[in-house]
């Protein structure tokens, strides 16, 4: 499990965001580069006050489904961290800029896989309830001509398999080449083969 380990952040001030300032913000995040942005990401933990920073080679290692950390999966490990001095989950992460990417007491989670949405994308799309990954993933199926169900609201997050072994794989529908009928699965797959029929009413209703 990452850990935020006691680091002197001298360099690294922290000033709280306020909702205010996103919209000004999100302009200027998407502006810098991303491996600049994501260089190192601090932690502020809520409970103690303690902040600890992580690397990007650190972050990329927890990685299962990609090869490179952007802001559309970081969302995918965030259930890992913790904070190094007091052990609770209950934290801001921030960017190299220090700006504002995820807070455990006021995230919002994703209407189709369960996992926060990112504040970038929260102020760049008011409104919104889906992710940057589902997103993509509605617009990939839409152009493809097919329209997959969405997963059943108590099977999101993440696959049972994966959150047991500390992996980060989630639930996903796919659909059996044969009798085209659709089923939960692992984002992951192959390297998890976690896979359920419990719900195939639903889904192929």
């Amino acid at each position: 499990m990452t850990s935020f380990t006691p680091h002197s952040l001298a360099n690294f001030p922290y000033e709280e965001p306020d909702q205010s300032s996103l919209p000004d913000f999100t302009a200027r995040f998407l502006d810098f580069p991303m491996s600049n942005r994501l260089s190192h990401i601090t932690l502020h933990c809520h409970e103690c006050d303690h902040r600890g920073k992580t690397d990007y080679e650190v972050l990329v290692g927890e990685l299962i489904n990609f090869d490179k950390l952007n802001l559309s999966n970081l969302n995918t490990i965030l259930d890992r961290f913790k904070c190094g001095k007091c052990g609770e989950k209950n934290f801001s992460l921030l960017d190299a800029t220090d700006e504002l990417l995820f807070d455990m007491e006021r995230n919002i989670l994703c209407e189709v896989c369960d996992l926060e949405i990112p504040f970038p994308r929260l102020s760049s799309q008011p409104g919104t309830r889906v992710c940057i990954l589902c997103k993509d993933d509605q617009e990939n199926r839409q152009q493809q001509g097919t329209v997959f169900p969405s997963v059943p609201v108590g099977m999101r997050g993440k696959c049972p398999r994966c959150k047991k072994n500390n992996k980060t794989g989630i639930v996903v529908v796919y659909r059996n080449s044969r009798d085209r009928n659709y089923f939960l699965g692992c984002s992951s797959f192959p390297k998890c083969h976690w896979s359920s029929d419990d719900h195939a009413e639903e889904l192929n209703k």
